[in-house]
């Protein structure tokens, strides 16, 4: 999940290593916010001003404060895989290719105490990072634990949960007992049962309190303070490209039935199909806005296997053996396996060792034509 998450960097820090390599500011939180030496994370660098995730191939979620016009957009670019290496090394030079850069902002909302985000177009599509799941329609479960990724006061990724929604009732956000900090504004939330993204981390409770002459984080009980507000998802969804699959199949001459509906993913299961059957399908692509009905497709189902020939390859082997061992223990009477009813070879309902008898008996080994008359 972290993977597909940034770092919000001014472009100005950003500064060139060769090689193909960019290097982010070394300045640490202390030296930035006075913070004491003792606080956690105190000696780690703080490049970022903000979070974001990726929605889309293109498309980032932030909150609204943290790009507000197209001066900031120009300004703003967004890093991927800033991290500690280890304990003590943090990722300071970074590839080329891992930083994107804003160049419209789609759509954004900031409304004091209510909705507070913006969806960022960057500069291309991001090829090895993987858009994040978020809610679309309804709400989160009420007292739903959660976890948020992004970069508390631009430190590298950082993971925090132990939280709850803690009050579920505003419309357009939810607040939540979240460790978090203002650089972590843009932050996605996760719902840590499902791993679905359910808000964005706007605001909180302030940060620091003075310790003597440094700063030390301000404390809360899960119940005390402000709490910190998270944009519900739902409140951009719409502005978000949303393309789906729908899948019709049907043997050739059948009037094509739909098999799977609103499809996210190249998957669908049409079920248990004919063997030996001719199949025409078609994919109808759709998005936002319209929907676009692909070409008519026909393939063939392997045929019914004959004579222990499990891999129709005119032989029976040792490969035929190893499919037929695959089922073994399979029931096939009662339909709790219909992948296997072809190697119920004495036809009693299941798949033993009496199945691998009868295929023992023929076997004519690799590249050895099969004999017909054997398990007709």
């Amino acid at each position: 999940m972290g993977d597909s998450t940034v770092a919000l960097v001014n472009t100005s820090d950003l500064f060139d290593l060769g090689g193909g390599m960019q290097g982010l500011p070394s300045t640490t939180m202390q030296s930035a916010f006075n913070v004491c030496p003792s606080e956690p994370f105190a000696g780690q660098p703080v490049p970022g001003f903000c979070s974001g995730f990726l929605v889309a191939p293109d498309i980032i979620a932030t909150a609204g404060h943290c790009i507000r016009n197209s001066t900031e957009c120009d300004n703003t670019a967004f890093v991927f895989g800033f991290v500690m290496q280890n304990a003590n090394t943090p990722v300071l030079s970074v590839p080329s290719e891992e930083i994107y850069y804003c160049t419209e902002i789609i759509a954004r909302e900031e409304f004091g105490n209510g909705a507070d985000w913006a969806l960022i177009h960057v500069d291309r599509e991001v090829d090895n990072h993987v858009p994040l799941s978020f809610r679309q329609e309804g709400k989160v479960p009420n007292n739903a634990p959660l976890i948020v990724i992004g970069h508390p006061s631009g430190l590298p990724r950082k993971y925090a949960g132990g939280a709850n929604v803690r009050d579920n009732n505003p419309v357009d956000h939810f607040v939540a007992n979240l460790d978090t900090y203002g650089g972590n504004s843009g932050s996605a939330v996760f719902n840590q049962d499902t791993l679905q993204v359910e808000g964005i981390l706007v605001r909180g409770e302030a940060d620091f309190v003075n310790n003597g002459g440094c700063l030390v984080s301000n404390q809360c009980s899960d119940s005390g303070c402000l709490g910190e507000d998270c944009t519900r998802t739902t409140a951009f969804a719409d502005f978000i490209p949303r393309t789906t699959y729908d899948v019709k199949l049907a043997k050739v001459g059948h009037a094509l039935q739909l098999v799977c509906e609103d499809v996210e993913e190249n998957v669908c299961d049409p079920g248990i199909l004919d063997r030996g059957a001719v199949y025409q399908w078609q994919v109808t692509t759709k998005d936002n806005c319209d929907e676009a009905p692909g070409p008519i497709w026909t393939f063939t189902t392997p045929p019914i296997p004959q004579h222990g020939d499990f891999d129709f390859d005119g032989d029976v082997d040792q490969t035929d053996f190893g499919l037929l061992q695959q089922c073994m223990g399979a029931l096939v009477t009662s339909g709790l396996d219909p992948n296997c009813e072809y190697f119920n070879l004495d036809g009693n309902g299941d798949v033993d060792g009496f199945d691998a008898l009868l295929l023992f008996d023929c076997i004519s080994g690799a590249n050895v034509p099969l004999d017909p008359n054997c398990l007709p």
